[in-house]
């Protein structure tokens, strides 16, 4: 089947591109709506959309080394952005780490208590959760692994 590759790396270039402008939608839209919750401003989300739509088409338009030097400069920005959060999360995520391995040292199943550890705003392990989470993993087969045999008697 000669000129089978091109048309190949065509389409699936075409459908990469796509699915990967509806993915970072997606996110965007996502963080805007969590941005957004309070304060209701519907024009946030018409401007991504705008915004997506007049990027697309620029990019189609320029050289390929504008488009890439455009992707660089988001890639990096998520990088610091991200780099910030993690700064902001270290003391939490440190914590939880200790409190982990004190658990596996005193030779117990880990469980997260967020408020023994003074972390706020994480309401699904708050109380019993955690517990519950355990035992329900307790009670479930491995992914994959197979389920204990019933006792005969």
């Amino acid at each position: 089947m000669p000129g089978f590759g091109s048309v190949f790396v065509a389409l699936a270039l075409f459908f990469f591109a796509f699915t990967t402008i509806i993915a970072y939608y997606y996110i965007a839209e996502t963080n805007v709506a969590f941005i957004n919750r309070k304060a209701r401003r519907p024009w946030l989300v018409f401007a991504l959309k705008v915004g997506l739509m007049a990027a697309t088409v620029y990019g189609t338009v320029k050289t390929a080394d504008l488009a890439w030097g455009l992707g660089d400069i988001g890639v990096g920005l998520m990088a610091w952005l991200n780099i910030v959060a993690i700064i902001l999360m270290q003391k939490p995520a440190l914590a939880c780490l200790r409190d982990y391995e004190a658990q596996k040292a005193q030779g117990l199943d880990p469980v997260f208590h967020p408020e023994r550890l003074g972390i706020v705003n994480a309401a699904y392990w708050a109380g019993r959760r955690a517990e519950s989470n355990l035992d329900a993993e307790r009670d479930d087969p491995p992914p994959g692994g197979k389920p204990e045999p019933a006792k005969a008697g």
